[in-house]
């Protein structure tokens, strides 16, 4: 018997007091039970199957072991993601595969040597959840694997812009993980307007989808911190969800906000 796993995952409070954003995730991220090496949080639901060569900068971010989140080569050894792919985790624990449209394709594996978390992330806010990983070695550029293009104001990502979101495996919220391929799969979806995505929060730095008509295409468990593109430009990272399949908001980072801490970051380091 297949099981839906979307049912009842998050209990939120949202809440707005004196100009800041409250955001409750108590709850947040269940793990369903695998044998397969992949810990499930964001992943495409009826999304179409991609190739890497399309979307060669998308990575699989592993901690040990497991298939955790998803990220962006954005420099020959740093890979963007969300923050909460990386808050309490140790650097050592985690690898990076690039190069792939199968999770179990063999691709550019790479050690993380240093991880990096807005000063001001914290798990109960959905500001700042952006976080960057510094691997081993360079990658080796070829036609799956490179260098995607962060925003600038031509492309940043505005309100009704179609973007891209691409992630690995869970495609319908009846599968079991077992059941899924762990294909590299993408949606194409309009940016939501404020007043859609201010039904749970208000921020400057998050933007979000919403897809109201069935078959709706969503994110839901697995690919936590992968793109949001646009014409090739990283305008987000994917964050958080409110609900798999149901026409809710799922919220993304805005990039464009962070492009001075992630040059600081890369000429630092």
């Amino acid at each position: 018997m297949k099981i839906f796993y979307c049912i009842s995952l998050i209990l939120f409070t949202s809440a707005i007091a004196a100009g800041r954003d409250e955001f409750h995730t108590k709850g947040f991220y269940p793990k369903p039970s695998n044998k397969f090496g992949r810990d499930y949080k964001e992943i495409i639901i009826h999304g179409q199957k991609a190739d890497i060569r399309d979307y060669p900068y998308q990575v699989i971010l592993y901690y040990n072991n497991y298939a955790n989140c998803g990220g962006s080569i954005i420099a020959e050894q740093f890979i963007l993601t969300a923050a909460r792919c990386l808050h309490n985790k140790k650097a050592n624990k985690y690898k990076v595969k690039a190069g792939v449209s199968n999770i179990d394709e063999d691709g550019q594996e790479r050690r993380v040597v240093k991880v990096f978390i807005h000063k001001r992330f914290h798990s109960d806010q959905p500001d700042f959840d952006i976080g960057i990983v510094k691997v081993d070695e360079p990658f080796e550029f070829s036609n799956a694997v490179r260098i995607i293009n962060l925003p600038n104001d031509d492309q940043s990502g505005k309100v009704g812009d179609i973007v891209i979101i691409t992630g690995f495996g869970l495609t319908n919220v009846l599968e079991a993980p077992e059941d899924e391929t762990g294909d590299l799969y993408f949606i194409d979806v309009p940016i939501a307007s404020p007043k859609e995505c201010s039904k749970h929060i208000k921020s400057s730095k998050m933007n979000c989808i919403v897809s109201n008509t069935p078959p709706r295409e969503d994110v839901c468990f697995g690919d936590t911190g992968g793109p949001v593109m646009k014409d090739d430009y990283l305008v987000g990272i994917v964050a958080f969800r409110f609900g798999c399949d149901r026409g809710e908001p799922e919220y993304f980072t805005n990039v464009m906000y962070f492009l001075q801490w992630i040059r600081n970051i890369i000429s630092d380091n």
